[in-house]
């Protein structure tokens, strides 16, 4: 499906009082971003593929318009998730720059991006959220999540930054859904079998089993004989056993790499006061009271550190940490018992920090001591133009007795030994 630039007579608005952000949307827009989600859906017939893209538009300070957007033909190589690759990634960063070539998105920025989600909750995975903050960082840029469902309508949601620069993963502050009649749906057998999709059987198997059938209206002195009605058969269980196989050699290793179970989100918050930053956790998740241990990474600006956590301190479900610069990072993983590690990752922009304010008591007595520092300076300096003073008046006595000396041996000649 070929994404063009959207009409613009018709517009949705999405506010939330979270947010001064306020967007509007062309209805086009989100209607051919729900037709994407649903043909994706359909590809496979049991799990689904999801699909994604870029957002264009407008912006006129805290207001911004979603005019146009560009879908990323995504190659799957992690599995039927909006993963992506190294190529893929070359596609996203050539859709950022796009603008520059075709006329009808030149005046255009991107806003952000869509993905779509087959099944679950209508969130950012760790995964949206990292191409979020890698490609989209700017304070008003967003992400749409968009989940289709059997009948053919789609849920939809906004997500932006907060005031203080978080994100909030788990829900959208404010659902919307597209209807089924501005969604076209192909008919549901039209979904295709995923064991067909992945099968590695000869194609002349699976056209003598779609032909089988006109067997019974052949002429009797032409009818093949039972035998071979038999070989047809077994060619037929054969394509199946070999389409399974094949699909399973495809599926399994990505679930047990932990791509298509479920993500149990951690709910981060990072929030700051002052400078000072505090990240929180679910602590009744399964994965955290399962787990003896986690770590923390975090990036404050081009540093770097890791923080180790043990049960007890996950258990507390909060730390603090004293940032340095206006942009800090910070990504929990953590290690439940015989399971997939679980990683979640939450960011905050905002200004740069005050510098520390020391209080009123140490002030003083930094004041106090500067000072006593600067009356000690004073003393010695009059000490030393004191001793420069007795210096000089020596250095006068022993001229003084030098020329006497010198009178006397003039007046008397040098005495004898």
């Amino acid at each position: 499906m070929n994404a063009t630039t959207l009409s613009k007579e018709r517009f949705g608005t999405w506010t939330t009082p979270r947010n001064t952000l306020s967007i509007e949307y062309s209805l086009p827009a989100i209607e051919q971003i729900g037709e994407l989600a649903i043909e994706g859906r359909e590809k496979l017939a049991r799990t689904g593929a999801e699909i994604g893209g870029v957002l264009y538009g407008t912006r006129e300070e805290k207001r911004i318009r979603i005019l146009a957007m560009r879908p990323l033909v995504c190659e799957y190589a992690n599995g039927p998730t909006f993963t992506l690759s190294d190529r893929d990634r070359l596609k996203l960063q050539d859709l950022l720059q796009v603008m520059d070539r075709e006329p009808e998105l030149a005046k255009l920025v991107p806003l952000g991006f869509f993905v779509s989600h087959a099944a679950g909750d209508l969130a950012l995975t760790p995964n949206d959220l990292f191409l979020y903050d890698e490609y989209f960082p700017e304070w008003w840029q967003l992400a749409l999540v968009v989940r289709p469902d059997k009948s053919g309508a789609v849920d939809a949601g906004f997500f932006v930054r907060e005031k203080d620069g978080t994100v909030r993963t788990t829900k959208s502050y404010r659902e919307f859904r597209i209807e089924p009649q501005t969604v076209p749906v192909k008919p549901e057998r039209e979904a295709v079998d995923a064991s067909r999709i992945f099968r590695r059987a000869p194609a002349e198997s699976v056209t003598a089993l779609r032909h089988g059938p006109a067997i019974s209206g052949f002429p009797a002195e032409r009818r093949p004989r039972r035998s071979r009605q038999w070989v047809w058969l077994l060619l037929w269980a054969a394509a199946v056993v070999g389409g399974i196989a094949a699909f399973r050699s495809y599926a399994l290793p990505a679930a047990s790499a932990g791509l298509a179970a479920p993500i149990e989100s951690l709910n981060l918050r990072l929030s700051e006061k002052g400078g000072q930053m505090h990240l929180d956790w679910d602590r009744t998740t399964h994965a955290l009271t399962s787990s003896p241990r986690a770590t923390v990474q975090i990036t404050d600006g081009s540093e770097n550190k890791t923080l180790n956590l043990d049960q007890n301190q996950l258990a507390h479900g909060s730390l603090n940490y004293s940032r340095r610069t206006s942009d800090v990072s910070m990504q929990m993983t953590v290690y439940p018992v015989n399971q997939t590690p679980v990683t979640e990752l939450t960011r905050f922009l905002g200004p740069a920090p005050s510098p520390v304010v020391k209080d009123v008591d140490e002030m003083a007595n930094i004041r106090n001591e500067r000072d006593g520092a600067m009356e000690e300076i004073e003393r010695l300096h009059r000490k030393m133009a004191r001793q420069a003073e007795r210096v000089e008046s020596l250095e006068k006595t022993v001229q003084i007795l030098q020329n006497r000396v010198e009178v006397d041996r003039a007046r008397y000649g040098t005495p004898k030994p």
